[in-house]
């Protein structure tokens, strides 16, 4: 398979959540003014994503084919998995992030007066 293939393939499989992380991108900068904390955990987040995305399509879709045709398959475990449990250790900041931002400036809500006395 030559590398426009393989790169129709890589935007074909994560186009959707590439665009999730650009909306997310866009929301953080409209959210600013208002909530600058968790605007700026969602951008991290959804810049981290978005890098994330294309990291792992370019290891997957370009990287590893051309380790194939010049390592063949020794080292092939030891790489996935040390590549595999990278991407899983960032995916779960990612997420962590997204969690962070969801509470981040939370305030409990106002206990209402007490009734008066009497």
């Amino acid at each position: 398979m030559d590398a426009p293939s393989r790169l129709l393939q890589l935007l074909a499989g994560n186009i959707f959540p590439m665009l999730a992380a650009v909306a997310g991108i866009v929301i953080a900068f409209l959210l600013w003014s208002r909530a600058p904390r968790p605007a700026l955990l969602l951008l991290i987040a959804s810049v981290l994503q978005l890098l994330l995305r294309i990291t792992s399509g370019w290891y997957y879709f370009l990287y590893l084919p051309q380790f194939l045709q010049l390592h063949g398959a020794s080292g092939l475990t030891t790489l996935n998995l040390v590549v595999g449990v990278a991407f899983s250790l960032l995916q779960a900041a990612d997420y962590g992030l997204l969690v962070w931002a969801i509470a981040a400036d939370r305030r409990p809500p106002a206990m209402p007066p007490a009734p008066p006395a009497g």
